[in-house]
């Protein structure tokens, strides 16, 4: 065995007294990143291991939204009955409060938390597609939410219209009933005067 080097219970010199440059692992450009972690054994100490995590997990995107809400319960609430929401997780504070839930609508992810002391609300805006906004829209009414638009079709191609739920957040509901090229929704943006 190499002088400085010590095998798991070996009481002899530790790694960092040996003299040779530490050696670099290169990072992958696959989508899994190897992880590095300790590994303690009852007879031999602490050795040092790899395995493969993913940055990004299964089932989630690079960017999901996280609403912090005085009523999170209400939030959940909403949007199961508005946009048929799935509860893939919840934890439940000792209190009976949500500490922290996850949301599946449609192919997206949202994650919803109980205000508290330490982290207060913060109303957010949301944009979400949908096959029928207008549908999809008189349900979010139906499940206590207050019109802040009516579904009307809009020179970029969507329909849409917008709601505020109870807890303050805004969803901007759309279904996209167009293709418009760049130049010529900067052409009628000018002829709306937008």
């Amino acid at each position: 065995m190499a002088s400085g080097l010590r095998r798991a219970g070996d009481r002899g010199p530790h790694l960092h007294n040996v003299s040779r440059p530490a050696r670099r692992l290169p990072v992958p450009r696959s989508p899994a990143i190897p992880s590095l972690f300790y590994k303690t054994f009852r007879r031999g100490g602490i050795i040092l291991s790899s395995m493969t995590i993913k940055p990004v997990p299964d089932g989630y995107r690079t960017l999901t939204p996280y609403l912090t809400v005085p009523d999170a319960k209400a939030l959940i609430d909403f949007c199961t009955r508005a946009f048929d929401a799935k509860v893939g997780y919840q934890h439940d504070r000792p209190d009976g409060s949500v500490g922290h839930a996850e949301l599946e609508i449609g192919d997206s992810k949202l994650m919803v938390g109980q205000a508290g002391e330490e982290w207060g609300p913060r109303p957010g805006t949301l944009y979400m597609y949908v096959p029928d906004v207008d549908e999809t829209f008189r349900r979010a009414i139906a499940a206590g939410a207050k019109s802040v638009r009516e579904p009307r079709t809009e020179f970029y191609g969507d329909r849409s219209g917008g709601v505020q739920d109870t807890n303050g957040n805004q969803w901007w509901i759309a279904s996209h009933v167009e293709d418009v090229s760049p130049e010529e929704t900067e052409r009628r943006a000018r002829e709306a005067g937008r």
